[in-house]
């Protein structure tokens, strides 16, 4: 039998069950938050795959905010290649988390190698190591939210070119070299986060050479790339198209340096306690990190357990690896720590952005595991039960926190169990029940609560919206209140929901003339995103309540073929009546299905 052939059947055991793991997760939901903007929202990218659109996916420096040209085609290769659909992007997400897990598994094996020695014991504590990079709850974010293929994409890049780089380390030829920098422009046009390829690579050169001099030459053109991506990057984030322009410093230094240190010390605190793993983490807007002494203590306590094993194992491989471990977590994190801008006050951390800082965590794992399984006895069979042990946690946590990627309100739901003050989530729970599940007097609380928490312009809207639909008494009061600002100058509106909303209220209190202004004010709105077809009903019967038969007639016929049964329907009823001999009866206000 081949000697490599076990090596195969275990890189090919770990892509399965990578695979098969986040497979729970390929369904037809998504999260709005992104994932429809990257994809069916972003217009050179629904269209797949032509010349055109990836010219513009390399010339549209700040789409979103984002320059990731990469990210972008692969998307349209979804589409073009595959069909497209959630499910599509969903699977192809899973199969590069998959591929990863075996280059993560390969890479350990180089490195371990390197430090201690190839032996059958450092492959078998790689795979282990591999296997609980791969099934970590925090590997969720990552690989279901698909909008996160970014992160996916960059660290595949960046683990292919880091192998390439040992190897050039270790002697090879000028074609690991230049393999290694193909990786590292690729890897930076997937992900900005791709500019800390060159010190990834530093890093790795002092652990497998142990020296502290290396020539610079060979690392210019990587800084090279790495600068150029930054300096597009900060155009990018200043020059948004289709977003918000991004206050790159909003936030003090010190309150940036802070947060990091908190963020830090929460990676590190769901690494070893999962449990409270979920999307969007909050911190008080404006104010100090809410899980503040808990990151600080965790990160605390992880320093100094470091700063222990270099003293403790000091000129010894063990404490080059420790240095090594912390200096590419730290590294790692650093393009997306907000310490060098755009950390928003109310976000503290993503787990997406723990996917590849923790193949440091993983390294340390697998040289703890080989020296244990080469002592043999008691020491081996501690650490297979000790993974065992890990894995009977992680994977039952995995499998729940992906399945709440399902959709924006699974998602946010299982933010609000973690998280019951989360401004957003209340937001997002709380349309959901007054919008699907009927749950409008708790929806109206949540939503109550979250503007309270956080005054934002969303949530007025969304509040003013089904307090109009609900119409218990004094919800009309409150929506004048919400909208005033808007019933003053329209144009303020720029989604046209606050006008929706007053139009309703209007329209049900008798005011069919300031109904018929807020609803075509609400229609001619800039950045409106969802159907007028509801706006477009009620304008036209508040227009046939207020006399103008002409202009009502003409808005209701374009109804006719409308997809909304309900709306189709009224319609019909609505210019029938107007039609037939008599005056047309007035038309009250009421829900539409």
């Amino acid at each position: 039998m081949n000697r490599r052939a076990p090596i195969f059947l275990a890189a090919a055991a770990l892509f399965a069950s990578a695979v098969a793991l986040f497979s729970v997760g390929v369904t037809g939901g998504h999260i709005s938050m992104d994932d429809w903007g990257y994809i069916y929202g972003c217009p050179f990218v629904r269209g797949g795959i032509t010349a055109g659109n990836v010219r513009a996916a390399f010339t549209q420096l700040g789409y979103d905010a984002f320059w990731m040209p990469l990210t972008f085609i692969s998307y349209m290769a979804d589409i073009t290649v595959l069909g497209g659909g959630w499910k599509v992007h969903h699977a192809v997400n899973a199969v590069l988390h998959g591929i990863n897990a075996v280059l993560v598994f390969a890479f350990l094996r180089m490195l371990v190698a390197r430090v201690r020695g190839a032996s059958a014991a450092g492959t078998s504590a790689c795979l282990l190591a591999a296997f609980v990079w791969a099934v970590h709850p925090m590997r969720a974010e990552a690989v279901t939210y698909i909008a996160a293929r970014k992160e996916l994409l960059w660290a595949l890049f960046a683990l292919w070119g880091l192998m390439h780089w040992v190897r050039r380390v270790d002697g090879g030829g000028f074609g690991h070299w230049l393999a290694a920098f193909a990786c590292c422009v690729a890897a930076c046009l997937s992900k900005p986060t791709a500019m800390c390829f060159p010190l990834l690579a530093y890093a790795v050169h002092q652990l497998v050479a142990r020296r502290l001099y290396v020539k610079v030459r060979g690392y210019l053109p990587f800084l090279a790339v790495a600068f150029f991506v930054g300096l597009v990057t900060l155009h990018a984030q200043a020059n948004p198209i289709g977003a918000e322009r991004l206050d790159l410093y909003g936030e003090t230094l010190s309150w940036r340096l802070l947060n990091a240190a908190v963020a830090f010390g929460m990676y590190i605190w769901h690494f070893v306690v999962p449990f409270g793993v979920h999307f969007d983490y909050r911190a008080v807007f404006g104010g100090r990190p809410v899980d503040l002494a808990l990151g600080l203590s965790v990160l605390g306590a992880a320093l100094a357990a470091a700063a222990a094993a270099i003293w403790r194992f000091r000129g010894a491989s063990a404490a080059r690896a420790v240095l090594f471990a912390c200096a590419w977590f730290a590294l790692a994190f650093a393009p997306v720590s907000g310490v060098f801008g755009v950390v928003n006050g109310d976000h503290a951390y993503a787990d997406r952005y723990s996917y590849m800082p923790f193949v440091a965590v993983s390294l340390l794992l697998a040289l703890a595991a080989a020296r244990a399984i080469e002592r043999g006895g008691m020491a081996r069979t501690l650490s297979f039960a000790a993974f065992a042990a890990a894995f009977s946690v992680e994977i039952p946590v995995t499998v729940g926190v992906v399945r709440s990627f399902h959709d924006d309100y699974t998602a946010f739901a299982r933010v609000l169990a973690k998280d019951p003050g989360h401004w957003r989530a209340l937001r997002v729970v709380g349309n959901e029940y007054c919008a699907r599940l009927g749950r409008m007097d708790e929806g109206v609380a949540m939503l109550r609560r979250s503007l309270e928490l956080r005054d934002s312009r969303r949530t007025a809207d969304s509040l003013a919206y089904v307090l109009a639909v609900r119409g218990a008494p004094g919800d009309f009061d409150e929506v004048r209140r919400l909208g005033a600002a808007v019933a003053r100058r329209p144009s303020a509106d720029a989604q046209g929901m606050m006008l929706e909303a007053l139009g309703i209220a209007a329209m049900r209190e008798g005011r069919y003339a300031d109904a018929s202004r807020c609803f075509a004010a609400s229609l001619q709105a800039p950045a409106r995103n969802y159907s007028n077809h509801h706006a477009l009903l009620n304008l036209g019967l508040s227009l046939a309540n207020s006399g103008e038969r002409y202009e009502a007639l003409k808005v209701l016929r374009r109804l006719k073929s409308v997809p909304e049964e309900g709306i189709r329907r009224r319609a019909a009823e609505a210019v029938q009546a107007m039609s037939s001999d008599g005056d047309a009866p007035e038309f009250e206000w009421r829900a539409v299905p």
